[in-house]
């Protein structure tokens, strides 16, 4: 797919259009994916007709195509077609309008994600995300507290993109459970300030193996002050045989820029440090 695009020449969505009609999943979304990356002049037009035809073969693929352009006359009509519960695939209709990327598409989304079931919720929680959404934390939230793993780690990385600090309890709660863990420790890591370095210090200090080495990872990728100090604190309480060790040095060396390779190096930089 890669080599296509990378040779494909200016009139190439023309000719992929006609696949959106194709018996095969996979070929109908490479052919959208062709189409929104490599739009011809009048792309936009035939894939918005295409779409309005309301053909449950092509409706997704066509908003998908529609997505990747960032087609601002298709939203309304897209936006109509999401909140119809009898659409076919709703998810992708949903994420569409993430790529267009207009806060308009907020309030749709949100009436799709408040709904008890169906596919366009995924869609609904990741484009919530990629809007950065604020308002829609009450919702995203309720949802990142749900049964289905799925909706929750979508409503979980949504929230992260949001990157509130009033969401830091919710995902503190959360970064604990093995099945959302990964995307809850990642959301409190891009939340700024004091107080999730705090939490992500505590889930290093105080969880388990893999609690700590996620927290860890979280950690070394933010860029302040205080969350070298955190991980120093952590290589206080880690043991030189412990991988976490290693994986601290690491950190440490990525925001510091400095080489150290034990423990008792790491400690003496910082008391050295400190003394300045």
């Amino acid at each position: 797919k890669e080599a296509l695009l990378d040779i494909a020449m200016p009139d190439t969505a023309s000719h992929v259009l006609p696949l959106l009609r194709s018996s095969r999943e996979e070929t109908r979304y490479f052919a959208a994916e062709i189409a929104g990356r490599l739009p011809g002049r009048d792309t936009g037009e035939k894939l918005l007709k295409m779409f309005q035809e309301n053909d449950r073969l092509t409706s997704a693929p066509a908003a998908t195509a529609l997505g990747y352009m960032k087609y601002e006359p298709a939203r309304p009509a897209i936006e109509t077609r999401l909140v119809d519960r009898n659409a076919a695939e709703r998810e992708a209709l949903a994420r569409s309008l993430g790529w267009i990327g207009s806060r308009a598409s907020i309030q749709p989304l949100i009436q799709v994600l408040r709904e008890s079931d169906g596919d366009g919720r995924y869609g609904a929680a990741w484009s919530l995300g990629i809007l950065e959404a604020e308002e829609a934390l009450p919702d995203l939230e309720k949802a990142a507290n749900s049964g289905d793993s799925r909706l929750a780690s979508l409503a979980i990385e949504a929230i992260g993109s949001i990157a509130s600090p009033s969401s830091l309890p919710l995902l503190v709660s959360r970064a604990r459970d093995p099945g959302v863990q990964v995307f809850a420790i990642d959301a409190i890591g891009r939340i700024p300030g004091n107080q999730a370095v705090q939490e992500l210090e505590e889930l290093a200090t105080g969880g388990n193996e893999k609690t700590a080495a996620l927290a860890v990872q979280a950690l070394s990728g933010r860029k302040e002050p205080a969350a070298v100090d955190a991980l120093i604190a952590t290589l206080r309480k880690t043991s030189t045989e412990s991988p976490l060790a290693g994986q601290i040095y690491a950190g440490l060396h990525r925001q510091t820029g400095q080489r150290y390779t034990t423990k008792n190096q790491w400690l003496q930089w910082d008391e050295i440090r400190k003394r300045k």
